[in-house]
């Protein structure tokens, strides 16, 4: 097929030595020997000359000679596609190194076409890991644009549905571009695609978090003064590497998405849809997510589907979004249900305990104090150290002045009882401080001073207990 010179036929013939060398001492772990396990063809099993071109192929690829690694990576694929698994492994990349330096547009297609004929080839001869070859392949259909739209989105699918969430972030990428390809092409409606969507963001979710805890694990040991292993600091940057994968793919995944599902066109879509498919919890939930990742929270028809979604399937988070929503929309007392709900269904003491603490928001608006003082308490009980239930209890009662007392100091004895509170909030929460102390300012000079004190008989009683729905205790200042 080319002319090789003097100068070459002394490399091939050096490079043959040397593999047949490494070949006779047992070298596998650097130069990949034929498959003993029965796989391989019985006609090539014991062929020397495919011995030989597949140590050749080898070491002319370890030193990035993809040209001449192709010629001998050609021979033993030809020959006996059995040989080795790495031809399958190496032999992508040789083929794109003639892909890229082709002369001929025909001359591209013939590679290409061969390196989807590999990819085949290899789940024949090696079988296994199924659904990361057909991502592969299919990502690799949609990079070079071969084969139609359909094809490689059903070959993509077929990869998610084996692997999931094992996808790479570059086959999830792609497996996502090719609906909205498919979406151009007037083959799928904008609800197939949010249905992809939804697919490739979870699982970039689960990556993340996944990639995410092994950075942290050998992170926090290493900030702990010991010292990783080679082994370790390999999974380290690993993670590094494919977190940034997945994150960058997020990032384009959200801009394309972006362009085709606005608010306005998922308000049309779930909306015209809604009374005829309100009973489908699949399309509900998908309509849900879809509205919450874009944040549609002022849609009419985000609460009905999330409305839906309580009723039908009532989970936490659910329930959580009906009460932020109505809580936002001032309809305290649908938030209360819906936030009692979440408290009931939920089993993470961080989200109960926002949901304690906005059901006690709720009640508060209701005018209900005694019982939000008590949701705010249990807020407080499923997360430790948190202040903004306190400040909410000072709240409560500075809004309760003008009401508990008979006289001008026993209604404003009652700010003592809301200072109390805020100082609480700024001892166990430094991230309330600012707001703790402002409010402890403001209400603070509302409070009897040492005139009213003397006057109403207590310089010398330390103590005040209010009534009222606080009754509480407070300390009389006496200097």
């Amino acid at each position: 097929m080319y002319i090789i010179n003097k100068e070459k036929i002394k490399f091939i013939m050096r490079g043959r030595i040397i593999g047949l060398i490494l070949f006779v001492v047992g070298l596998s772990y650097s130069v990949p020997v034929l498959a003993q396990d029965g796989s391989a063809n019985v006609a090539c099993k014991d062929d020397q000359q495919v011995k030989e071109k597949l140590s050749i192929y080898y070491e002319y690829y370890k030193s990035k000679n993809y040209k001449d690694s192709y010629e001998a990576w050609e021979y033993v694929y030809q020959n006996c596609p059995s040989a080795h698994k790495n031809i399958y492994i190496h032999g992508p990349k040789l083929i794109k190194y003639k892909y890229k330096n082709a002369a001929t547009p025909e001359e591209k297609q013939q590679y290409l076409a061969l390196l989807m004929e590999v990819y085949d080839a290899r789940l024949v001869n090696f079988p296994g890991k199924e659904g990361y070859v057909l991502g592969l392949k299919g990502s690799d259909m949609v990079n070079y644009k071969y084969g139609t739209s359909q094809e490689a989105y059903d070959i993509l699918n077929k990869a998610y549905q084996i692997d999931g969430d094992k996808l790479s972030a570059s086959t999830l990428y792609s497996y996502f571009t090719v609906s909205t390809r498919l979406f151009n092409e007037k083959v799928f409606t904008d609800e197939q695609v949010f249905e992809v969507y939804d697919d490739v963001v979870v699982a970039i979710d689960i990556n993340k978090e996944k990639e995410t805890n092994i950075i942290a694990k050998y992170e926090q040991k290493a900030e702990d003064g010991a010292t990783l292993s080679k082994s370790e600091a390999k999974k380290l940057k690993s993670a590094k590497n494919h977190l940034g994968a997945y994150e960058t793919v997020e990032a384009n995944v959200e801009k394309i998405i972006g362009k085709i599902a606005t608010c306005d066109r998922l308000d049309i879509l779930y909306g015209s849809k809604f009374e005829e498919r309100k009973n489908d919890i699949d399309w509900v939930n998908g309509g849900v997510k879809m509205m919450t990742r874009k944040k549609c929270f002022d849609s009419k028809i985000f609460f009905s589907l999330i409305d839906s979604k309580s009723k039908l399937a009532p989970d936490a988070s659910s329930s959580r979004v009906a009460g932020l929503l109505s809580l936002s929309n001032k309809e305290y007392s649908n938030a209360l249900k819906y936030y009692n709900e979440a408290i009931e269904l939920g089993d993470d003491a961080n989200k109960k305990a926002d949901d304690y603490y906005k059901a006690a928001q709720s009640l508060f608006k209701l005018g209900r104090k005694s019982e939000a003082r008590s949701y705010a308490y249990k807020a407080i009980e499923n997360r430790k150290g948190w202040g903004d239930p306190y400040i909410l209890i000072g709240d409560m009662y500075a809004s309760s002045a003008n009401s508990c007392g008979s006289n001008v100091f026993e209604k404003k004895a009652v700010y003592w009882a809301a200072v109390a509170k805020y100082s609480q909030a700024r001892n166990v929460d430094p991230k309330v401080s600012k707001k703790a102390s402002t409010k402890i300012g403001q209400w603070g000079a509302q409070a009897p001073d040492k005139t009213m004190i003397f006057q109403f008989g207590y310089i010398g009683k330390p103590k005040y207990k209010i009534g009222c729905w606080i009754n509480e205790t407070v300390s009389v200042p006496q200097t």
